[in-house]
């Protein structure tokens, strides 16, 4: 994590803001908002969140909301962008910004390259965060890897 980065002397980034640890809607809003808190203050946030149905709705009205009080990110990051429904979204309403996508699962590599295509302010970066430097094999479990394949998340966002 965040302190073995440190302590390795690699430049890295920290979680400012967990979305969806309580995935109530009203929970994940308070989120946002303290994201949004943050990005003014320190000039970005890093808000983490996963495809709940909660929070897919609060982000849905969240992006246009944010934008309506000036909110312009320059560059969006969507680490583990899987089908890249994030990227989607916030490409529909900031198409200004540089996104990019990270996604080690080789399988996704082809959808999210044309997704790259369709989009030319849109790059992925297929690589993992990890302690250290090195090649790995990464393995899913079966079972997520089947939620890995689902296409609603992508008409939710859309």
């Amino acid at each position: 994590g965040d302190s073995l980065a440190a302590k390795m002397g690699v430049t890295h980034i920290a979680r400012d803001v967990f979305l969806d640890d309580d995935m109530s809607e009203a929970a994940v809003a308070r989120q946002l908002a303290e994201a949004e808190r943050i990005a003014r203050k320190q000039g970005y946030a890093v808000a983490i969140g996963h495809p709940h149905p909660a929070t897919i709705a609060v982000l849905k009205r969240w992006l246009p909301e944010v934008k309506a009080r000036g909110f312009a990110p320059r560059h969006i990051l969507d680490v583990g962008a899987n089908v890249g429904a994030w990227t989607r979204s916030a490409a529909s309403v900031y198409p200004e910004a540089q996104i990019t996508m990270v996604e080690p699962q080789q399988h996704l590599v082809a959808p999210l390259t044309q997704l790259c295509q369709e989009l030319p302010h849109v790059n992925l970066r297929s690589v993992a965060a990890g302690a250290s430097f090195e090649q790995r094999d990464l393995h899913v479990r079966a079972q997520r890897r089947r939620l890995l394949h689902q296409q609603p998340l992508l008409q939710e966002l859309s």
